[in-house]
């Protein structure tokens, strides 16, 4: 009985739209109280002159710190139609992302038009290349097939933190400690023509995010 109605409050919208409010402040003071050291800080500000909108990829497990770090660019990010999904739009929503609900994949969503509309427009695009439910640290294809169709660059981003929990979550989500140092590691753009190969890329991709995180040791 107990679980069903945890289960029933979790999903009532009015309990979800005060509670979010909460989890923001409180989510907010924490990664505010942590030291940020991003390297390459030079290529990231290329990419801000510049002016030309990239995809802003990650893995699941980094991306509390790295939306935080990133919460005043202009960006629209894609967030899981689930309802886990609801919560988290309700919290990064505050920190000033567009949030899109859906998936990227290739099948004519109307979640991938509608951030292909926003690359278009100037928009950063930011994805969890594992997706919102893995496999962990396994790039899907959506992030690629944007790229090729919006013929935006891809800016793959990586994050470390010390000290870290790593909860016992699907994609060992990283939780960093109150006042920890979090590193914030871009690399370099990749570029998608148009008749690029979307299986190699993917794994190029999943490569280079791998040695950006330092995590292949966790396989």
């Amino acid at each position: 009985m107990t679980a069903k109605w945890i289960k029933k409050l979790t999903h009532d919208n009015r309990f979800i739209h005060s509670a979010s409010k909460i989890v923001s402040v409180t989510a907010t003071a924490w990664l505010a109280s942590c030291r940020y050291h991003l390297f390459c800080a030079d290529q990231v500000e290329e990419v801000r002159r510049s002016g030309i909108p990239t995809i802003v990829a990650t893995w699941h497990c980094g991306i509390l710190p790295i939306l935080y770090y990133f919460r005043r660019e202009k960006t629209a990010v894609m967030v899981s139609p689930s309802h886990d999904g609801e919560w988290i739009e309700k919290v990064v929503s505050r920190w000033g992302f567009i949030c899109i609900r859906g998936s990227s994949g290739k099948h004519g969503s109307k979640a991938a038009r509608k951030m292909i509309r926003y690359l278009k427009s100037g928009y950063h695009g930011g994805l969890v290349v594992d997706g919102s439910r893995g496999p962990a640290f396994k790039v899907q294809k959506g992030a690629i097939f944007l790229a090729k169709v919006a013929q935006v660059p891809i800016l793959p981003i990586g994050v470390s933190a010390k000290p870290v929990l790593r909860l016992p979550t699907w994609d060992r989500m990283m939780l960093p400690l109150p006042f920890s140092r979090i590193f914030i590691r871009p690399g370099r753009l990749i570029h998608v023509g148009h008749n690029a190969d979307i299986k190699k890329l993917a794994e190029y991709l999943e490569t280079y995010l791998n040695e950006l995180y330092g995590m292949r040791t966790i396989y």
